[in-house]
């Protein structure tokens, strides 16, 4: 039987307050929209929206890429590299008591051009069970469908013998 620990390996650290701890990691994914219960959805002209993502209470959320999906008013195909969706996305991380901008900003600014993932500059920590709001406005006259947001990294587990 193969164990996370034997297919991911496991490193030590010790934390601030002197206990060596043990972990592990695995990569995953979160996605969230500005839909019902944070699902992909749709975006009005002029309308806003908010969605919550719940992280999962087992472990740390380390993120490193962020990528979009947007459809301009129920095309048929994802965004293409010539069109620019001008939806603003604000996160606030309620598990950390931080706001992640001054101020709104765009999803190519946060997710890059659609096409290729945003590499963060440095990586983001979210703790377990952390809840993060996204507040969605489409200031466009035109619709903007299938929208969504995914966070892409790793989890960590803390799998010290307790």
């Amino acid at each position: 039987m193969v164990t996370p620990v034997d297919q991911f390996p496991a490193w030590q650290q010790t934390g601030l307050d002197g206990i060596t701890r043990t972990y592990t990691s695995d990569l995953f994914a979160y996605n969230v929209g500005p839909g019902a219960n944070g699902a992909s959805g749709n975006l009005a002209a002029g309308a806003s929206a908010q969605s919550q993502l719940n992280f999962q209470s087992d472990s740390y959320f380390e993120c490193w890429k962020i990528t979009y999906n947007a459809a301009l008013n129920a095309a048929a195909e994802p965004l293409s590299d010539q069109i620019f969706c001008p939806v603003t996305l604000f996160i606030s991380d309620a598990g950390s008591g931080k706001q992640l901008f001054n101020q709104v900003i765009n999803l190519s600014q946060l997710a890059g051009p659609g096409r290729e993932p945003f590499l963060i500059p440095g990586k983001r920590i979210f703790l377990p069970s952390s809840t993060v709001t996204f507040t969605w406005n489409n200031p466009d006259a035109t619709a903007w469908n299938l929208l969504s947001v995914t966070l892409w990294g790793r989890k960590i587990f803390d799998i010290t013998p307790r």
